[in-house]
């Protein structure tokens, strides 16, 4: 199958969210006409996740370039995202992140990957960020810290077949994301700024998309 911009979120749509905190998932390697079971996961916890049109969002002049925001009734604050022909992007998000009584726009720049589009087995993609904020973290003599994340992700739509979930069975495209960050944050101090922690990491993230409605 083949899953363009137009089988994935749209605004209006509340899309449910559960999560099974417990089910362990078998991994299976690469490959074509694949067979997923999944029928057990349990719902450990749920929500939803409200789409709109990106102006319909609280400090949506923030991301002039996104055309699509979304909310989990939390009250946080929204995040704002882009999809085109060519991708799902999330751009960055909008919200009192630490509590300090006052909103605040996030952003990524110039861009998180969801996935690319149009996607279809073997679909490749690449794409990288920084993610970097100043935030008071509330400790005697420290000033400020500053946080910044750089991040390479890299897509493989690496498999398909059909995967069977509590809601059904779906003909999907498997994409396999890999993300190598590396996160240093510093506090300033005193009149000076001093880097306290720098390190990589990899993730491997596997995710199921279906042009099923």
């Amino acid at each position: 199958i083949t899953v363009t911009e137009g089988n994935l979120i749209q605004p209006s749509d509340v899309v449910e969210q559960a999560y099974d905190q417990s089910f362990s998932i078998t991994h299976t390697a690469a490959g074509t006409d694949m067979s997923w079971n999944y029928a057990a996961l349990l719902e450990d916890s749920s929500g939803v996740f409200n789409v709109g049109v990106a102006s319909w969002g609280n400090g949506s002049a923030n991301f002039p370039s996104a055309n699509l925001y979304g909310d989990d009734n939390s009250g946080q604050g929204h995040i704002y995202l882009r999809k085109t022909s060519s991708s799902l992007d999330f751009l960055g998000f909008y919200g009192d992140l630490f509590g300090s009584g006052s909103d605040e726009a996030y952003h990524f720049s110039p861009q998180s990957r969801v996935t690319p589009l149009p996607l279809t087995y073997n679909t490749t993609d690449q794409n990288s960020y920084t993610f970097e904020f100043t935030f008071d973290p509330g400790q005697t003599g420290v000033d400020s810290a500053r946080v910044k994340q750089v991040a390479e992700q890299d897509f493989l739509a690496d498999a398909w077949g059909e995967v069977t979930t509590p809601l059904g069975t779906y003909e999907v495209v498997r994409l396999m994301t890999t993300e190598i960050t590396t996160d240093s944050t510093w506090i300033y101090s005193f009149g000076s700024e001093q880097l306290v922690d720098n390190g990589k990491d990899t993730t491997y993230t596997y995710s199921f998309y279906t042009n099923d409605q």
